[in-house]
């Protein structure tokens, strides 16, 4: 019997230029479970640019790999497989009959992506992690660059220039100023690259995200999660032109840092660099989200790509493990009217909060806190910066009794201004009085009411509904008016 939609297992399997990787996703919908993720660097694409083909050792490791993939997908049951193969494929003479062989020996179609179609998907799978991104969308593969500009939820412009790192050092340890040269020159084709001046860059691929990582391990950067990870121009340009000038053997000395990586990374960087100095972006972003995204991304509906990855996600995380239904969206609507002056982008952030309050209702007392909020940062939803999943992260780890200036939080609060932290504290003990109140159940949520009137915080219990009322529950009212600087009532209304 078929799944329905939200519980389809998805198979995507990516033929890429350095890795072959399969992604198992379930659930057709804007925020999918990835339930299985694994990756083989096999390295397609090194004999390429000196053979004009692959390497045969190279298209044997990822035979080897790719059964390997379809046994899983059968032991599944997946209920479909997205094959695509990149730019070693594609431009190998040996392309085709090593199609052929993967199709033969694995029984699944490989779709052989254009490198203009390949830019599309690495472009659509940033606009589904970072919604309203407007910008240019850099993905560097083993074999080729895809670049994409984007603006208001579609894709203006995109191509594909066959300088990846790996199809260009044709096996050498060390990338040459022809090299760079050569870069330099492909990039001054692309017509459209400049007039983005100004716009930000959202940079996609294995390599660049090791760069990403290495700069947050150097400048200690306190949540080591790489999507989202936002750095300034200018700090970005002069940290790629370092690394690019650093040797294989060196960058191998960095934990982060695997050996394979190692030596495709100065020329990776030096790509950055170049594209980096076109562009003059106020900020680069890092992307989680690439071509698999982008692929599962299309085979949504329009109604449904609209949707918040974040408020999808958290919706679906309480409906499947809150103890009760409904209790989040009941109550950030509770807890609404006593922030008036708040704009949609904080509401957005207590409504995702309310929606995973529940978080911890299993774990032992004494550690609630504390797994709510290492739960909430590494959750994997998207749609928030850095700042934005501590402030969601706070106000849970507030919520379940912590403290704003806690040791256990203190170092990954400084992402957060003071404002923001103050605003996750006070969605966090509005949270604990809900939570408290209500015991986790809509229904009192629908009775009662949280009102602002001559500073005063006043929390309203219909008559017949009194015994809600408890000193707990006062207690945390009283938490609540302190922290914005009120006085706390309950008021039995007849």
């Amino acid at each position: 019997m078929a799944r329905p939609p939200k519980q389809r297992l998805i198979a995507v399997i990516d033929v890429g230029s350095n890795s072959v990787r399969l992604v198992v996703y379930r659930g057709l919908k804007r925020s999918p479970d990835i339930i299985f993720n694994e990756r083989v660097l096999c390295g397609l694409a090194r004999g390429v640019t000196a053979t004009g083909g692959m390497d045969e050792q190279a298209m044997e490791m990822a035979l080897a790999a790719l059964g390997r993939f379809a046994h899983l997908c059968d032991d599944m049951n997946v209920d479909q497989i997205a094959a695509v193969a990149t730019a070693a494929v594609r431009d190998s003479e040996n392309g085709p009959a090593f199609v052929e062989r993967i199709e033969k020996a694995c029984g699944f179609k490989v779709r052989v992506l254009s490198g203009a179609t390949e830019a599309g998907l690495s472009a659509y799978g940033v606009l589904s992690g970072f919604p309203g991104a407007r910008g240019v969308v850099a993905d560097l593969g083993g074999g080729s660059l895809e670049l994409a500009a984007i603006e208001d939820g579609k894709i203006v412009e995109k191509t594909s220039l066959p300088i990846g790192p790996l199809r260009l050092l044709a096996g050498l340890e060390k990338y040459t100023s022809h090299h760079a040269a050569e870069v330099a020159e492909a990039l001054r084709t692309v017509a459209w690259l400049p007039q983005c001046q100004g716009q930000p860059l959202y940079m996609v691929g294995g390599a660049w995200r090791v760069i990403a990582h290495i700069h947050i391990i150097q400048t200690g950067w306190p949540l080591h999660l790489l999507h989202g990870y936002r750095l300034a121009g200018r700090e970005a340009k002069t940290f790629s032109d370092v690394l690019s000038r650093q040797s294989a053997a060196s960058l191998k000395e960095i934990p982060e840092v695997a050996a394979r990586r190692a030596i495709i990374l100065p020329l990776s960087a030096r790509i950055l660099s170049e594209i980096l100095g076109i562009v003059e972006p106020g900020f680069v972003y890092t992307s989680a989200y690439g071509l698999r995204e982008g692929i599962l991304y299309k085979l949504l509906s329009h109604q449904v790509r609209k949707e918040d990855p974040l408020i999808a996600h958290v919706k679906e995380f309480g409906a499947r493990s809150a103890r009760f239904t409904s209790h989040g969206e009941l109550l950030s609507s509770w807890i609404n009217p006593i922030f008036p002056d708040q704009d949609e982008s904080d509401k957005r952030l207590r409504e995702a909060a309310c929606h995973i309050s529940d978080i911890s209702w299993k774990s032992h007392p004494d550690f609630k806190g504390d797994l709510a909020f290492t739960r909430a940062l590494v959750a994997r939803f998207v749609g928030v910066s850095h700042a934005e999943r501590v402030q969601i992260a706070l106000a849970l780890f507030i919520a379940y009794g912590g403290k704003k200036k806690a040791k256990t939080v203190k170092k990954i609060c400084k992402i957060c201004s003071p404002g923001e932290i103050d605003k996750a504290a006070a969605d966090g003990l509005a949270i604990r009085l809900g939570l408290r109140l209500t015991g986790g159940t809509g229904q009192p949520l629908k009775k009662t009411s949280l009102t602002l009137k001559r500073g005063k915080l006043i929390l309203t219990i219909p008559e017949a509904d009194q015994d809600l009322a408890g000193v707990i529950v006062l207690a945390r009212l009283e938490a609540l008016a302190a922290h914005l600087g009120l006085k706390g009532e309950i008021k039995i209304s007849r």
